[in-house]
């Protein structure tokens, strides 16, 4: 389990690449982004899980 979360939305999404290239290996990005429409949203999630993924971070995707 993660020490450190990331937790997403609206207000931070400009930022989330950034935010997770600068977090300690092994943290965790909670997706909400509930503002999005579902094709979006998950294509969105699947672009940031890909980058979670390179750095050894965890992702999910909240509401599922």
């Amino acid at each position: 389990m993660p020490a450190a979360w990331l937790v997403s939305d609206r207000r931070n999404d400009g930022l989330l690449e950034a935010a997770l290239r600068a977090l300690p290996r092994g943290s965790g990005l909670i997706f909400r982004h509930y503002h999005l429409p579902p094709c979006e949203r998950a294509a969105r999630f699947r672009r940031l899980q890909r980058l979670c993924r390179r750095a050894g971070h965890c992702a999910v995707l909240a509401g599922t």
